[in-house]
């Protein structure tokens, strides 16, 4: 596994989707780390950079690197990796305009994360066919989506007490979708 420089922030599966201010993710120390970096380790250090480089303005580049993320990912043939680049493949060509494909991508993910029995991921999945589908003009879809995001971290927090609740829902990412969900129920 690949040694990062300590001011290397990688985010993690809770706030991977919190908007940075740039992408800090120095993949040239990818290749100066002893040994090499296995396939894991790069398809999660470019699935984090181009989710960096989309919220950082960089948008271009930031499905480029999700794209190689998925080829990765792909390649190494481990579900979960795969799963979670291609919801960052939907988000990225979402973020870039290609909402049809979003869609697409977005849908295939999410039926990936059912089977996994990944709720969040699943709510996740949702939020993005429904921005997806709202970007197509498509509302009626558009907020079938947000309904079903909504009922998967419902059904996600059913399991949990109301400490653990609270917690969750604090987080500023649960409440940025939460946000997005409303809105789009809500037709805006």
């Amino acid at each position: 596994m690949a040694h990062f420089p300590r001011n290397t922030r990688l985010c993690g599966p809770a706030s991977h989707w919190n908007p940075v201010s740039r992408a800090e993710l120095p993949s040239s120390h990818l290749q100066e780390a002893p040994g090499r970096p296995d396939i894991e380790t790069l398809t999660e250090a470019k699935r984090i950079l181009g989710v960096a480089q989309l919220f950082s303005g960089a948008r271009g580049e930031g499905k480029t690197s999700c794209q190689e993320a998925l080829a990765l990912a792909e390649k190494s043939a481990i579900p979960r990796l795969v799963s979670r680049a291609l919801l960052c493949y939907a988000e990225a060509l979402l973020e870039n305009g290609g909402a049809v494909k979003a869609l697409q991508a977005a849908r295939s993910a999410q039926e990936r994360f059912v089977r996994a029995g990944q709720k969040e991921s699943e709510a996740r999945a949702w939020l993005i066919a429904a921005r997806a589908a709202r970007f197509s003009r498509d509302l009626p879809a558009s907020r079938e989506f947000a309904g079903k995001a909504a009922q998967s971290l419902a059904a996600l927090q059913q399991t949990w007490n109301p400490e653990d609740r609270k917690t969750y829902d604090s987080r500023p990412d649960v409440r940025h979708w939460r946000s997005q969900i409303e809105r789009t129920l809500a037709g805006q």
